[in-house]
């Protein structure tokens, strides 16, 4: 009698994990969405509450912007071009560019770009700054690697996604056909677990 009772009750015990381990296998990493504060969710052409061609937020009890310029090399010479640094607490987290008025020749207050340097911000699949290629791979699977040499930039990215991750040069293992504007890579061109240094709205 008392083995007879062993076994059902090891039978309950199998007939109970047998389901969640069928539960485990139906939920893949590819699948899963994670959670993610509004304030620092990568969605679209926005990033929190900054958004591509909407007026740059300047109110904030979490960012602090800083305006600051640079020179660059345009058409007309060489310009100076306003931008905003992005602080989060004592770390530059991003960089935002207003958009230029050709009409009136002055910048003016609606973001162009926003270059994200920090990876305190995300997609809703998980995927920032220092994720790694094959993380990159395994949540986009329709993923594109791809080189200009007119900006000079290694990019990453999937057509559900409206960004550009950018992906550092000194990974880069592969060759470059200079006569092509634009150079179509593989995983394979890049070092093992290369990682996304930049993210770029625009």
């Amino acid at each position: 009698m008392v083995i007879v009772n062993i076994l059902n009750v090891l039978i309950l015990i199998a007939q109970a994990i047998q389901p969640l381990n069928s539960a485990k296998e139906l939920i893949s990493p590819q699948e899963q969405n994670i959670s993610v504060d509004e304030n620092f969710l990568i969605s679209g052409v926005s990033v929190g509450k900054f958004k591509v061609g909407r007026e740059i937020p300047v109110n904030f009890d979490q960012f602090q912007l800083y305006k600051d310029s640079r020179e660059i090399h345009s058409e007309d010479g060489i310009q100076s071009q306003i931008y905003y640094n992005v602080f989060y607490g004592d770390d530059v987290v991003m960089q935002v560019t207003p958009r230029y008025d050709y009409n009136k020749k002055a910048w003016d207050h609606k973001i162009s770009e926003i270059v994200i340097q920090s990876d305190k911000f995300k997609t809703a699949k998980g995927i920032g700054v220092n994720s790694t290629i094959e993380e990159f791979i395994a949540q986009y699977p329709d993923y594109e690697i791809w080189y200009t040499y007119i900006s000079g930039i290694y990019v990453i990215e999937s057509k559900s996604e409206r960004a550009q991750f950018m992906l550092d040069e000194n990974d880069f293992t592969g060759k470059i056909e200079i006569e092509n504007d634009l150079n179509v890579l593989s995983k394979t061109d890049f070092k093992q677990n290369s990682k996304i240094k930049s993210i770029r709205l625009f």
